[in-house]
């Protein structure tokens, strides 16, 4: 598989919408307004073609972990409905996380399709895991978008979704 290798480097901004970019996980949509930030590069990397990656809600910053998390950081959330959202170029994309006993469940989907639930749950801590891909896209902008469900498998301790990095595909212009 052909990949763009470049590490993709975003400045903070921050903005207001009303309603939720993220309602399209099939999670309700609020009508309150929501701040949205644009990630820095400190909170998140993104490897490939990328517009930025989004956060609504109260996600924080884990940083300072030398235990192979992608710049030693990661991004987490366990509150309900909070949202991450990464918006992209190519035809594919890897979420990479941190799962362990306090992982929670989140809904993920790619412009607004394919829903699915990632259970951030393992008996151990585990990082760099491959949490969910979507491959066979179409060939252009995309938005990859995840909601924190506040549920979790009966033997974790916690809601916790971490988003460690993703990984954006294009593989027609890597076949050129």
């Amino acid at each position: 598989m052909g990949n763009v290798a470049l590490m993709v480097r975003h400045a903070v901004r921050t903005c207001s919408i009303a309603g939720m970019l993220f309602a399209a996980a099939a999670v309700a949509a609020s009508s309150q307004t929501r701040h949205v930030h644009l990630v820095d590069d400190a909170q998140m990397w993104v490897r490939g073609a990328s517009e930025g990656v989004l956060t609504a809600g109260r996600w924080e910053l884990v940083h300072g972990m030398r235990d192979g998390r992608v710049g030693g950081t990661s991004t987490r959330s366990f509150h309900v409905g909070d949202g991450i959202q990464l918006r992209f170029e190519g035809d594919g994309v890897d979420v990479r996380g941190v799962t362990g006993p306090t992982g929670g469940i989140a809904l993920v989907a790619v412009d607004r399709e394919h829903v699915q639930r990632i259970d951030f749950y393992s008996p151990r801590k585990r990082v760099g895991v491959i949490v969910w891909t979507r491959l066979g896209l179409a060939r252009g902008r995309h938005a990859c978008t995840m909601v924190v469900l506040g549920r979790h498998d009966p033997r974790s301790r916690g809601n916790y979704v971490n988003v460690d990095a993703f990984e954006v595909f294009d593989n027609a212009a890597a076949a050129r």
